[in-house]
């Protein structure tokens, strides 16, 4: 029979819990600054079309010839 000393400790690395812990923060870092890009293209794209009314107002109010 083979003896375990029980006083030694088995480090084996990080625990499962502790590496999903750290894997869903980092996807949470990236879903955040994924979402403050698509933030600001929503927002440009908002100034642009803003942009493009005004530019068909003033087309339309255009005289015709």
């Amino acid at each position: 029979m083979v003896e375990v000393d029980h006083t030694k400790v088995d480090d084996r690395g990080p625990s499962d819990l502790d590496r999903i812990i750290d894997e869903l923060k980092k996807e949470n870092s990236e879903l955040k600054h994924d979402n403050k890009s698509l933030a600001k293209q929503v927002e440009d794209k908002v100034e642009e079309v803003k942009a493009l009314k005004i530019k068909l107002e003033l087309l339309d109010k255009r005289p015709s010839k």
